[in-house]
């Protein structure tokens, strides 16, 4: 009688193959072989539907996302990661009443939930109600003090109702607890760049394009900081790799007008 090797079971089991082809960024793999396994039913459903979801929603493609969670939330009604990711889902789709409404019903079940709490913020902030979005920012925080996606979040809405200096005080501080969250350093930047304190914001700037030479919000970024400091040549330089980067970037048309 042979013994099954729960080694070999372990490198052939689809979920936990799909799991380590998202870790080494073959993400069109593990999409197939989450599809397939989603449709087979040979496992519960529920951690199988969050991770397509999730490597859906990277691919940009929310609908089909969408319509996972909904079929997996057939069976478990009240699970609040299926729910969260339903309503990121939508954020993402640009439906930020609806995913608004999904994370409320997150929040009457457990008001201590953070992700719920931050994303209703963030639904709150795409609408530009940035006050109702600063409530919900500081309500995570009373619960996870340390959440840099909290802090991240609350500083750009800060930003956006002009108070500049609390914004820059809570972005330092989510990079405090993460100084590798990428997207608090940028908007620190264009913080520093409007009260005039340009050579932090470049400093900054440095050290996201150091980490992501390609990021298309980052290359705009410093491409006004150079316009706005007289670096032309500079900013012609980063326009240029931007475009041939992006060449139907959200910036594109913009850029293409400097030149």
């Amino acid at each position: 009688m042979t013994s099954k090797n729960p080694d070999r079971m372990k490198r052939t089991d689809p979920f936990r193959l799909a799991m380590r082809l998202r870790g080494q960024g073959k993400t069109a793999q593990a999409l197939q072989v989450l599809q397939k396994e989603f449709l087979s039913g040979r496992r519960p459903r529920l951690a199988v539907a969050n991770n397509l979801a999730c490597l859906l929603v990277e691919q940009g493609r929310s609908a089909e996302a969408i319509a996972v969670l909904k079929e997996a939330l057939a069976a478990h009604p009240t699970n609040a990661i299926l729910l969260n990711n339903l309503g990121y889902a939508h954020l993402q789709s640009g439906n930020n009443a609806r995913a608004g409404r999904i994370f409320r019903k997150v929040l009457c079940r457990n008001p201590y939930d953070v992700e719920a709490r931050v994303n209703l913020g963030l639904a709150f902030a795409r609408q530009e109600r940035h006050a109702a979005a600063v409530k919900e920012f500081r309500l995570a925080l009373a619960t996870s003090p340390a959440s840099s996606e909290a802090l991240t979040n609350l500083g750009s809405s800060l930003k956006s109702l002009g108070r500049h200096e609390e914004a820059i005080a809570k972005l330092q501080l989510a990079l405090q607890h993460d100084p590798g969250n990428l997207e608090a350093r940028n908007n620190l930047a264009c913080v520093l760049q409007l009260v005039g304190r340009t050579e932090e914001a470049r400093r900054e700037l440095s050290l996201v394009f150091a980490a992501q030479p390609d990021d298309e919000l980052t290359l705009y970024n410093l491409a006004v900081l150079e316009i706005a400091c007289g670096s032309r040549p500079k900013a012609k330089e980063l326009v240029k790799r931007y475009l041939k980067i992006q060449p139907r970037g959200r910036f594109a048309e913009e850029l293409r007008s400097w030149r």
